[in-house]
């Protein structure tokens, strides 16, 4: 996949864990994010969608953390 790094990760803190997300923009000018869940270990995981700005993309990865978080 042809990405541009991101300048800044950000952190959220949910429900006594930390959510670092990691927003790309891709060659087509779309972002994807990843995300790490960290607790006793980190689960790396990433949404294989693209959207059209870098908050969408990490909006939509921090709610898709949660989800995973609360099903747990």
């Amino acid at each position: 996949m042809n990405e541009h790094p991101s300048e800044l990760s950000s952190a959220h803190h949910y429900k006594e864990r930390k959510i670092v997300l990691t927003p790309i923009q891709q060659v087509d000018g779309t972002w994807v994010c990843h995300y790490v869940i960290i607790e006793t270990g980190p689960d790396a995981e990433s949404i294989q969608q693209n959207y059209v700005s870098r908050e969408a993309a990490a909006s939509a990865a921090l709610q898709l953390a949660k989800s995973l978080i609360d099903s747990r």
